[in-house]
């Protein structure tokens, strides 16, 4: 008998931008985690053999390399592959655009003269290396530029009321309260992280809660003056004391934020809306409480929603149960009713 020649299956890892395209074809797996060590020679031998038959028929060149969705120097497409537009319903005006310029010039590789190079991937690597240096070369110059440099002072500043407030450590590395901010997308990192941190949440049922966090998403002035519990005014108050304390310290580091303007941007004009709504009150009643307008009462409830869940993802990060159910209670108090009706002027 001949003797048997060694197997030519490599089996890599490659990264999202090493893929060409995604083909249809469907290849199970017995053993992944044998087969990527190579114990599996039998398992590799079949997936090929699936793959070359995936390959359009007729195409000699289809054999286990290379193909994606452009065609080889031929022109003919190896391996059929998945229609993002029409496979995947993706109908996103700026992918589809570019989904199109991307099939035009595969269509077009079969005329390029480069494509019948001998040397193509060498003349290919060298074009790439280039271009590399030429992004590398634009950044630099972008780093360098007056407008870069004109920030660094105050990248440095803003770093250094992270690191005294302990958000970073001295290495810059991202500390407990980092990552408790990077949770928190719709309102202010700092306020809310440091909210949190006092356990001012923890005093509050989940009603209340979602009234002291309307302080950090409304955003416009109110000329009514919202009539609060004590509870509310505690909390109130609790929101200004971390809000000026954060002040404070930036003002400390050299940043310009003078105290008096961080306090004045809290709103608190919907503070007993919120409260009310919470507690089940019908959106015609809770109008009457302030002279707000609807639309912005009904926008500031829906990214209250979203506040509610940052929190309370951010409850998971710190490992608070309590607070992450008490955050999930509060989120499902005030999505109701008209407020979260499907709507063209909403959604």
């Amino acid at each position: 008998a001949a003797p048997s020649r060694p197997s030519t299956t490599v089996v890599k890892g490659l990264h999202a931008g090493d893929l060409l395209v995604i083909g249809k074809q469907r290849l199970k797996v017995e053993s992944a985690e044998e087969l990527l060590s190579g114990r599996a020679p039998a398992e590799a031998a079949r997936l090929q053999q699936q793959l070359l038959n995936a390959a359009v028929p007729g195409d000699p060149s289809s054999g286990g390399g290379g193909g994606g969705g452009g065609g080889g120097s031929n022109g003919v497409r190896r391996v059929e592959a998945i229609n993002p537009v029409k496979d995947l319903k993706m109908r996103d005006l700026d992918f589809m655009e570019r989904w199109s310029v991307k099939c035009s010039l595969e269509n077009q590789l079969g005329t390029f003269l480069c494509a019948r190079c001998p040397d193509l991937a060498a003349h290919y690597g060298q074009v790439h290396a280039r271009r590399q240096l030429e992004q590398r070369m634009k950044e630099l110059r972008l780093r360098l530029s007056d407008q870069s440099l004109d920030l660094l002072p105050d990248y440095h500043k803003r770093m250094q009321v992270l690191r005294n407030l302990g958000y970073i450590d001295e290495n810059n590395a991202v500390q407990l309260k980092g990552r408790v901010a990077c949770e928190i997308a719709t309102a202010d990192e700092l306020v809310a992280t440091e909210l949190l941190f006092d356990n001012v949440f923890a005093t509050l049922e989940p009603a209340e809660v979602v009234a002291v966090l309307s302080a950090l998403v409304f955003q416009q002035k109110s000329g009514s003056e919202p009539d609060l519990t004590d509870r509310l005014e505690k909390g109130k108050a609790e929101v200004i004391r971390v809000a000026k304390a954060a002040a404070e310290e930036q003002l400390r580091c050299g940043m310009d934020t003078p105290v008096d303007e961080a306090v004045r941007s809290l709103r608190f004009g919907l503070m007993e809306v919120v409260y009310r709504w919470a507690l089940g009150m019908p959106f015609c009643e809770i109008t009457d409480l302030t002279d707000v307008q609807e639309g912005t009462i009904v926008r500031c409830i829906l990214r209250l929603n979203e506040t509610c869940r940052d929190i309370r993802n951010a409850a998971r990060v710190v490992g608070d149960s309590s607070l992450y159910t008490k955050m999930e209670e509060a989120s499902e108090m005030i999505k109701r009713d008209v407020v979260f009706a499907a709507s063209l002027w909403t959604q």
